[in-house]
């Protein structure tokens, strides 16, 4: 073996050469494992929430059968309950008081 100067520069280059791939691989490597567990933490976040909105849906379902319709008082405009309404002549009214005007009201006209 012959150990010039050249031989050993020319061995020393390739050397950090081959260093400087690595490093540079070993960087690439690391960065492409963040994303992987960035995406899988994501991921198993979304199904945990989705699973969560099914289980809320169930719940909004059954409080959405106990709600009730609102309706409009004839005389007012005001908005109720449908069981707090009055009820005359398929007209909805929020009092009595409302109801008996209404009447007046179409019997003069």
């Amino acid at each position: 073996m012959i150990h010039n100067g050249r031989f050993i520069l020319a061995t020393a280059f390739v050397n950090s050469h081959v260093i400087q791939e690595n490093i540079v691989l070993g960087k690439l490597a690391f960065f492409l494992m963040i994303a992987v567990l960035v995406y899988w933490l994501i991921k198993t976040r979304s199904s945990e929430d989705t699973d969560n909105l099914e289980d809320n849906s169930d719940e909004e379902s059954a409080a959405s059968k106990s709600l009730e319709d609102m309706v409009r008082c004839a005389q007012c405009g005001v908005h109720l309950p449908r069981s707090e309404s009055v009820t005359s002549q398929g007209e909805f009214y929020c009092c009595n008081e409302h109801r008996l005007e209404h009447q007046r009201e179409d019997s003069s006209s």
